[in-house]
């Protein structure tokens, strides 16, 4: 009777233990992935920022490259901000098929792929 007690206070012991290992290990694993995806946000917002300047230096440049052909600088930074304001609502239309789906795509994947 005595050696059935001590059988049941070791399986205790053992699920206790095997319990407390488990939440270690989902801890361990939140925080590995919790630092994946920001040192991946960081990547991608040091990216954007890089991109946003390029993409502001070139604007100015085609703006000049305009002006210099309109003789004018007023037109041709006109004509450059009325292409921003194409391509920014050609963007707004089509925000779910080139933003919001390829980046739930990709946190999908990047979440399966840190289960394996």
């Amino acid at each position: 009777m005595i050696n059935t007690f001590e059988k049941v206070e070791d399986l205790i012991s053992h699920v206790k233990d095997y319990i407390k290992y488990n939440i270690e290990l989902a801890e361990i694993k939140s925080i590995e992935m919790i630092s994946a995806i920001l040192s991946n946000l960081f990547l991608l917002l040091t990216l954007f920022f890089i991109f946003l300047l390029t993409f502001i230096f070139l604007g100015i440049s085609i703006a000049f490259a305009f002006s210099n052909v309109l003789d004018s600088y007023f037109f041709g930074f006109l004509m450059v901000s009325f292409m921003f304001i194409i391509l920014g609502i050609i963007f707004w239309v089509k925000r779910n098929s080139l933003i919001h789906k390829p980046i739930i795509k990709l946190v999908i994947r990047y979440c399966l792929n840190q289960k394996k």
